[in-house]
This record gives structure tokens, sequence and C-alpha cells, in this order.
């Protein structure tokens, strides 16, 4: 498991690369419950309370990244913001799969073949624009 965010594309906005370093150290955590699951051929007790703030930290992410898109008029605000309702209700239905049958090779497969690649993609395409975009307007990030 990496245990730093070396591997995680950064933009120019720093807040922006500091919540993408928190997901993805997040969801590496959720990822080594995973694997000690699979070896144990046991259930790790912190899957599920892990998944659940994983998509609380998701959903804050989106909001304010939204939120700076809405507020400096980002022309390309409701592609973004869709590829994020998109990825939310992705993460969502692994959430009630997860509880409904805590399949462990399921929930891996989501953390490295769908959302380690999507998440790679989308700081590299759209997080990438819209933080250029933004640098533009010298904003103080709260």
């Amino acid at each position: 498991m990496e245990k730093n965010c070396e591997t995680v594309p950064k933009v120019q906005i720093e807040f922006m690369n500091e919540v993408h370093c928190e997901e993805f150290l997040l969801m590496e955590e959720l990822n080594s419950f995973v694997q000690e699951s699979i070896l144990l051929n046991e259930v790790h007790s912190q899957i599920t309370p892990h998944l659940e703030k994983i998509i609380q930290h998701t959903v804050e992410h989106f909001d304010r990244e939204n939120r700076y898109m809405r507020e400096y008029n980002f022309p390309p605000y409701l592609k973004h913001s869709g590829e994020h309702e998109q990825a939310l209700r992705n993460l969502k239905m692994v959430e009630l799969e997860w509880k409904n049958n805590q399949d462990l090779k399921k929930l891996d497969q989501y953390i490295n073949q769908v959302w380690r690649p999507w998440f790679s993609n989308h700081i590299l395409t759209m997080d990438t624009i819209t933080a250029n975009f933004l640098a533009q307007f010298n904003i103080d990030f709260k």
C-alpha cells in the first residue's frame, strides 16, 4: 500500500492537491483492508465504516469543487460536475453492493480497475483544466 501521494497527479490549485491526496490515502487504506480480508478469508471490520468515510469525503470534495466552478462561471461546469455525479453514483452503488453481499472480489475490482484509473484520468483532464481556469482569478481558497 502506498503511504504517500507521489503518484497522484498535481494541479495548480493546492487545496485540490490536498483533497486528492486525502482521497487517495483513504482509498489506499480501504484497499489494504480488502487485501487483508482476501488473504485471511475474513471480512475486515473497518471496510463498511471506511467506505462510508470515503463517500462523505468524496461528497465534500465534489461539492467544494462544484461551488468554485459555479461561482467563477467555469464554462464546462456541467461536464465536470456531471462526471462528479456519475463517480459518486458509482461509489454509492459499490457501497450498497458491499453492504448487501460483502463481495471482496467486486470491491477489489472497483478499487483497482475502476476507481484508480478514473481518479488519475479525472485529475489529469477535468481537474487540471478547472485548476488552470480558477488560477487566473487569484482566489483565496478557504
